[in-house]
């Protein structure tokens, strides 16, 4: 979710300024920003979507809590570059 939300931010912004606007610290934010190396808009797309359908599963919406862990795990895995 970190990432998510800085992705969508100016590079250019310093995390001090950031951090009242994201709800993050601003290590939180820096953290993120090197970490976003990895990751394309895509993936960062995919990952979020596979996580939002496992928080699902898990609280009831699918019969096996654990495979849909696993499937998230998996998924997010993969989504990186």
């Amino acid at each position: 979710r970190g990432l998510a939300k800085v992705s969508g931010t100016n590079r250019g912004a310093k995390s001090f300024e950031l951090a009242g606007k994201l709800g993050m610290s601003p290590w939180q934010i820096d953290k993120a920003r090197r970490q976003l190396a990895h990751w394309s808009p895509q993936g960062i797309a995919r990952a979020v979507i596979a996580i939002a359908q496992a928080d699902a599963q898990v609280k009831g919406a699918s019969v096996d809590p654990i495979y849909a862990l696993e499937k998230a795990v998996t998924e997010i895995a993969l989504s990186r570059r």
